[in-house]
């Protein structure tokens, strides 16, 4: 198959102009007309090279598309993703698949868990990453959270897991009829 890129106007035409040298100069500089062309027009397609444009430009495109929880101080590739993932938000916001989204997006790792899930009040649901956010930060997390969760629904909590590693002393007792045994043990190296 052909590229439409690098065919001569000769390639198409009938053969009775093969031969003509002014009809293939013609054709050689209307190839690369077109090519430049082809070069612009690949260009605009805004969302094929997000990942390519300067922050300016992302964010004059978020402003324009209104794009949910983003804030001009997140890191270029968060900017795309979330100007990426604007419409389909959009189309499902306010549902469990757009804060998960949004959590996977600004986080990278982390889970949604709604009320029924965990046993909490209804309409309310938890949010949980081992992600390390600072106070300022959180706080700009949980408007963009805002933003996009049911209005009906409450964040009940963020909760950050952090991987422990200290000394445990586990003490257990076990209770038969009224006569009390009690076992204690010490565990070292125990990962909480």
């Amino acid at each position: 198959m052909t590229d439409l890129k690098d065919v001569l106007l000769t390639d198409i035409l009938p053969e009775i102009f093969v031969d003509l040298a002014k009809l293939k100069a013609y054709s050689v500089a209307e190839r690369k007309v077109r090519r430049i062309i082809y070069e612009y027009a690949e260009r605009t397609m805004i969302f094929r090279n997000l990942e390519n444009l300067p922050g300016t430009s992302l964010d004059l495109l978020a402003e324009e598309m209104d794009t949910p929880y983003y804030e001009s101080s997140l890191p270029t590739e968060i900017k795309a993703k979330l100007i990426r993932n604007t419409l389909p938000w959009k189309m499902k916001a306010g549902t469990l698949w757009a804060v998960q989204g949004m959590v996977e997006t600004i986080f990278k790792t982390g889970t949604v868990t709604p009320w029924h899930d965990y046993g909490g009040r209804p309409y309310f649901f938890k949010i949980s990453t081992d992600a390390e956010v600072s106070p300022e930060r959180l706080e700009e997390i949980r408007k963009m959270i805002h933003k996009i969760k049911n209005t009906e629904t409450t964040l009940e909590s963020i909760v950050f897991l952090v991987d422990l590693e200290q000394n445990v002393k586990i003490k257990s007792g076990v209770t038969v009829d009224e006569s009390v045994c009690i076992f204690c043990e010490e565990v070292e190296n125990v990962e909480v």
